[in-house]
């Protein structure tokens, strides 16, 4: 299973597929505090349980910066059917977050790899080892011991 350290601020998929965001990190308790933007409230949790049944995720924006891309191209090879959709979760009254877990991020990685596959040579793309370095950055910083 997943070994992930919790961190403030970082982002979750709860067992009841609602968005969470830890908030308080309570080594000492053994507890997190997360705010649940699907009820808008404050949660306590045992941070076993956390690390064990909540999956992290990652804003449309860190995905695209490891992937060496926009925010707006992952938008729209979406729009076009090329890849699948991120799920979405609302965050606010008006605002809707795009997240992406790590199997998500693996076939993105996937994708954008065949595609840079199909051009020709020296058409700017990002080589695959700096790309899968990037992403293994991403998820260490936010989630690995």
């Amino acid at each position: 299973m997943l070994k992930a350290k919790i961190n403030k601020n970082n982002l979750y998929i709860s067992p009841s597929n609602q968005l969470v965001r830890a908030i308080v990190v309570n080594n000492f308790r053994s507890e997190v505090i997360v705010y649940n933007y699907g009820s808008c409230s404050n949660e306590v949790l045992d941070f076993d349980l956390v690390k064990r049944c909540y999956q992290p995720v990652f804003l449309i924006g860190e995905v695209a910066e490891a992937l060496n891309r926009k925010p707006t191209t992952l938008r729209k090879y979406e729009a076009e059917g090329k890849i699948s959709p991120a799920k979405k979760f609302k965050i606010g009254r008006k605002n809707h977050a795009r997240v992406y877990t790590m199997d998500d991020v693996k076939a993105l990685r996937a994708f954008f790899s065949e595609q840079a596959a199909r051009r020709p040579p020296g058409r700017g793309t990002m080589a695959e080892r700096e790309v899968a370095a990037s992403l293994s950055a991403m998820y260490e910083r936010k989630f690995e011991r």
